[in-house]
This record gives C-alpha cells, structure tokens and sequence, in this order.
C-alpha cells in the first residue's frame, strides 16, 4: 500500500494519541502507600491513635492505628487523588490534613494538641454502711424503721 506525504503524519499523529490517552489511563489507575507519623504537642510518638484518610470524591474511607512507634500506613491509595485524614486520639484534639497521594513515596507527619475539654467523670459508690442501709428499711406497714 501505498501512502503520500500527508498520510504519514496523521497516522504517526493518531498513534502518538493512542499513546497518550494509553498513559492517562494508566495513571489514572496508578496506587500508591502513604505513611505518617503522629506526635504530641513535646515531639513524643504517640500510640495507638486512630487515623481514617477520606476520599470525598469517592466517598471511600478507611482506618488504621498507630504502632508503637507513632506510625502508621495505608496501602493502595488512588494516586492523583485527595484525601482528608484525620487523627484522633483521647485527651487530645482531632487533626484534619487534606493531603494529595502522588506516585512514590507519601508521608505525613501529624502534631496533636492536648484537648481543652475536661471529660466528665461518673462515679458510683456502691458500698452503703450498714447504719444508712438500715434506716432506710421499711417495716411491714411501709413506715420507716430502724433496726
């Protein structure tokens, strides 16, 4: 077959679109981990907090915990997209990042503040001495008696 002058650049046009479209796609598609460290307001590594990373677009969300040593990981996030991870932690005040995955190595490095809300405490004291427990008996005609 034979092919003029002005043939061989559109075909060679068309196949570098192909190409294109071709690694879009498969960017698109591309995950990536990324991986935080979480400490308090002194740079201490704080364990066992609790850290979800959100995908608003998606609505995807997922959890994980903090190791012994302050960090944590999520695995195959969607490179190119943004995710809002929060942390949250007893005594401590949540942390909202908005962070955006790209291919390689991601990492976040999160401070929490000491929380200004003093949490209320219930207490029950269930031990009644034994003075207390009998005057408040009722005898047979319902009228207070003490024993």
């Amino acid at each position: 077959m034979i092919t003029s002058k002005l043939q061989k650049p559109k075909l060679l046009l068309a196949f570098l679109f192909i190409l294109l479209l071709q690694l879009k796609v498969t960017a698109q598609n591309e995950e990536a981990d990324v991986t935080g460290t979480v400490v308090n307001e002194n740079g201490e590594l704080l364990t066992g907090v609790n850290v979800s990373a959100n995908d608003a677009a998606s609505k995807e969300n997922s959890t994980v915990v903090t190791n012994g040593k302050g960090i944590f990981t999520f695995h195959k996030m969607k490179v190119g997209r943004t995710y809002s991870f929060i942390a949250s932690y007893v005594g401590y005040e949540s942390d909202t990042s908005s962070f955006s995955v790209k291919a390689g190595n991601n990492s976040i490095f999160i401070k929490l503040k000491p929380s200004n809300n003093i949490l209320n405490q219930v207490c029950s004291n269930w031990v009644w001495n034994t003075e207390e427990r009998n005057s408040n008996r009722l005898n047979s005609n319902g009228n207070s008696k003490r024993f």
